[in-house]
């Protein structure tokens, strides 16, 4: 039986461990945190996503628990709509709590063995790659067939293929909020944009919603009180926005900057090595891909690892990985540039002005090659 290491047990780690083992695969997960677990609120799956869910064998169990929403549409801070919400099924979102996606990929994985405390040192690639990995406060080594880097956009894989590539500060930080559901809070997701900011709201499992409001700020900053600077970042929103920002979190409000990977990496892999998710193409939230594109890797990955020769395997996942992915990823940052990047009061009037112009069947149009993804075949 050949094996395999994933590093990293987030949802891109869970997913690619789940392909492998399906594949016939031993697998093992490095987590360097003590506990498994996933920090965060919200996440929205687009039909892609839940394609590759379905490859996985999990589509099911995360349609009976997430909340499927139609896009309302996007409203300036004040409430003036942009553009109507779409109307066709291709762009129905589901909405669910990061840990409960989490917790349905941990459950899917029986069979392998999640290491958890373990620090990984150094990735050796070659056709046995060697991990140098810290578990229990001692050195070991461990050998495979396969490295999986799924170990987020700071990864310790990444530098066996490109050790310079730098993160990059967009310039904004984003806050993140999960609240009860109320009698007139939106049944399907809606974006308002301001001056320089713009926050969401999608409705998630457990009759509650998810809220999310990024502005700009120096890279690095934090507050004593993060929901307060939230709420003071949408002073100028309509109501809707300062109710629901503004009501009690079921959990403390996060904060993170939005960093991202520029389109530099020329492969996924390495001789026994491959890159996924946020590790190979951490991209801007603006399309909200980052948590469909890494599932799309694992169920690839997962598809392909049923052949015999991993160089070829490799081979063929970063054929259909990385142009799909860094084409994303330059349209996720082209959308940023004209959203949330956009601070001068003019140049945000210009903007609305072409989102209310634009009709909703050419924003489906354009969006059809990204959510009409489907896996490869073996």
């Amino acid at each position: 039986m050949r094996e395999a290491i994933v590093v990293g047990a987030g949802i891109g780690g869970l997913a690619a461990a789940k392909g492998l083992v399906d594949a016939g695969w031993r697998v093992t997960v490095l987590e360097e945190d003590a506990a498994l677990r996933e920090v965060g609120s919200g996440i929205v799956l687009t039909a892609n996503g839940l394609v590759a869910l379905d490859a996985l064998g999990l589509g099911d169990a995360v349609r009976a628990v997430g909340v499927e929403a139609l896009p309302l549409g996007m409203r300036t801070a004040q409430g003036t709509r942009l553009q109507r919400g779409a109307e066709f099924a291709s762009s129905a979102m589901t909405g669910i709590h990061r840990t409960t996606l989490h917790r349905i990929l941990a459950e899917g994985v029986s069979g392998v063995e999640i290491v958890t405390g373990a620090h990984v040192l150094a990735v050796h690639p070659g056709a046995r790659p060697r991990v140098r990995v810290m578990e229990g406060g001692e050195e070991r080594e461990r050998v495979a067939d396969l490295v999986v880097g799924a170990d987020g956009i700071d990864s310790l894989v990444r530098p066996v293929i490109r050790a310079d590539l730098p993160t990059d500060y967009a310039g904004s930080t984003c806050w993140r909020g999960v609240v009860a559901r109320r009698l007139h809070s939106p049944t399907g997701s809606l974006q308002w944009f301001g001056q320089g900011s713009e926050a969401g709201i999608v409705p998630i499992d457990g009759n509650r919603l998810y809220w999310f409001v990024a502005a700009r700020a120096r890279m690095g900053r934090t507050a004593r009180d993060e929901h307060a600077a939230a709420r003071d970042a949408v002073q100028g929103y309509e109501a809707i926005v300062r109710e629901h920002v503004g009501a009690d979190p079921e959990s403390p409000v996060l904060r993170h900057d939005l960093r991202y990977l520029p389109t530099g990496l020329r492969t996924f892999v390495a001789p026994g090595v491959a890159l996924l998710g946020d590790a190979a193409h951490a991209m801007l939230p603006t399309l909200g891909q980052g948590a469909a594109s890494a599932l799309e890797d694992a169920a690839t990955l997962g598809v392909l690892a049923a052949r015999s020769d991993v160089d070829d395997m490799l081979a063929a996942y970063d054929r259909l990985r990385r142009p799909r992915t860094q084409q994303l990823q330059r349209l996720a940052h082209r959308l940023y540039r004209s959203g949330l990047d956009v601070r001068n009061p003019v140049l945000a009037a210009a903007r609305n002005g072409v989102f209310h112009l634009a009709p909703t069947l050419l924003a489906e149009i354009a969006a059809d090659w990204m959510l009409r993804w489907s896996p490869p075949r073996r």
